[in-house]
């Protein structure tokens, strides 16, 4: 059984990795996702991080979303449906 010192640590390295990389790893596992809620081609969205909320806002085809990463589910659509904006 991990200690709790080991455990923090790997918790604090693990999401120190998603908050350095976070847009590489959103586009590489969740952008299709993406273009499923936003119903907008894959080529048209634009990701970027929101500042060091570890968010990633998504845009194209005149809407807007935001995901966040959630241990254990992965990226979640943290918006209030996709609704367009």
């Amino acid at each position: 059984m991990l200690r709790p010192l080991a455990m923090l640590t790997l918790a604090l390295s693990t999401s120190a990795c998603f908050m350095t990389g976070s847009v590489e790893h959103f586009r590489s596992t969740a952008l299709p996702r993406a273009a499923f809620d936003l119903d907008c081609p894959e080529a048209q969205l634009q990701a970027a991080e929101l500042g060091g909320s570890g968010g990633i806002g998504v845009s194209g085809c005149g809407k807007k979303a935001v995901y966040v990463f959630a241990a254990g589910a992965g990226w979640v659509n943290n918006t209030d449906g996709g609704k367009k904006r």
